[in-house]
């Protein structure tokens, strides 16, 4: 009696492991897609270059940087202590291993001229896959007076 109960048990039914493999296959594309692929596409940058410069009651701002990432940066603010500085477009802009010097001069330019300063510069770009990525990089510069 025992040995034709345990003849008659079957296995999972083909539909069933069908399903069950679909929708584990699903979850590891989807785990993928989510979680390792957006891995490899970082966004980063280095300031190389930064000075504060006084002429004749004139302040001016020059940095330069070097988009170290692998997505391009699709816009970039620049603060001088708390006064945001205001760039035009085509500065916003810097593609992959590009670097751009940028340089503001004008009364948007606010900073002390004794003491040094903290530049702040926020980057942002867009991911293939969705998503913005934004990063943010401070440096520390004395003014020059010329």
């Amino acid at each position: 009696m025992m040995r034709k109960s345990i003849k008659k048990r079957k296995g999972i039914s083909a539909v069933v492991a069908t399903v069950l493999l679909t929708v584990i296959g699903i979850a590891g594309v989807v785990l993928f897609w989510t979680v390792i692929l957006p891995m490899f596409y970082r966004l980063d940058f280095q300031i190389t270059d930064a000075k504060l410069t006084v002429v004749k009651d004139k302040k001016i701002m020059q940095i330069e940087i070097w988009n170290t990432g692998s997505i391009d940066i699709k816009k970039l603010t620049v603060e001088i202590g708390s006064s945001p500085i205001t760039l035009p477009r085509e500065q916003q802009v810097v593609h992959v291993g590009e670097k751009k010097s940028i340089v503001v001069e004008g009364e948007e330019v606010k900073f002390d001229e004794e003491n040094p300063n903290i530049i702040k510069v926020r980057a942002e770009g867009d991911a293939p896959f969705g998503g913005t990525r934004i990063t943010e990089k401070a440096i520390i510069v004395s003014p020059i007076k010329a």
